[in-house]
């Protein structure tokens, strides 16, 4: 009979892609039980523990602990079963996680994208991104949760003529209706808006550009009434101050 090849821990290594120190840790831990050369004392590995190692190390990458994958070694197919699908239920929610914060990259790239178009296109024609504005609430968990989720609802409402009178908002898009207990804000109406970038203080909203880009449209013939001020991203200015940026809408009427 032929005999049984053994492997070294170094051609094992390299076979398998393993770090030495990863497969002599397993070891120490009992995962596995390799022989030892009787002349220099080396571990030495057949076919069927390399096979082993392979599914350990498939199993440490699925976060499977030691403590259950140590159980899961020395225990019947049974457990093996129970073990494995707890595993592939904490991937499923690893999954989501993943997939949100995927999107939460897209928002933040397109938020970012907006700001330099806005940079570059100041005082454009558009309509609100928002059909309707209603009051952020600080007690209301689900308003948390949605800006969480979706910082760009996030709004601000200037009223008309005002620079310094703002109210925090939630947005809601034409999709979706707010929930009827909560104030309203802003309604989307038939008025003519111009879009522009709003630049406020992270701490204090009432110092931004707001007054001077109204100004800037009276000198064009435009009176400028209500803004809704959607939330793109925060950085610093030039003297290194913690600015917000927003994407605003300014209603507006020609002035005869």
């Amino acid at each position: 009979m032929e005999k049984q090849k053994r492997y070294s821990i170094k051609e094992i290594s390299a076979l398998l892609d393993l770090p030495k120190a990863t497969i002599r840790y397993w070891d120490q831990e009992g995962l596995i039980a390799p022989l030892r050369n009787t002349r220099n004392g080396y571990r030495e590995f057949t076919l069927a523990e390399a096979m082993d190692l392979s599914n350990i190390s498939f199993y440490r990458s699925i976060d499977i602990p030691m403590k259950e994958l140590r159980q899961m070694l020395h225990s019947p197919i049974g457990m093996q079963k129970d073990l494995l699908q707890a595993a592939g239920g904490r991937l499923l929610v690893k999954q989501q996680q993943l997939k949100q914060q995927a999107d939460r990259i897209q928002m933040q790239l397109q938020a970012l994208s907006e700001l330099q178009r806005l940079r570059e296109h100041p005082f454009g024609t558009s309509e609100p991104v928002f059909f309707a504005v209603t009051s952020f609430c600080e007690e209301k968990e689900a308003h948390w949760k949605r800006l969480i989720e979706k910082p760009g609802s996030f709004a601000l409402v200037f009223a008309e003529g005002d620079d310094f009178d703002y109210q925090y908002g939630i947005g809601y898009e034409a999709c979706e209706e707010p929930p009827a207990d909560e104030k309203l804000l802003w309604r989307s109406n038939k008025r003519d808006y111009v879009e522009d970038l709003l630049i406020a203080d992270n701490r204090d909203e009432r110092k931004n550009n707001l007054s001077g880009r109204r100004r800037l449209l009276w000198e064009q013939g435009r009176k400028s009434q209500a803004v809704i001020a959607q939330y793109l991203t925060s950085g610093t200015g030039e003297r290194g101050e913690l600015l917000d940026y927003y994407r605003m809408w300014i209603e507006c009427e020609d002035v005869l």
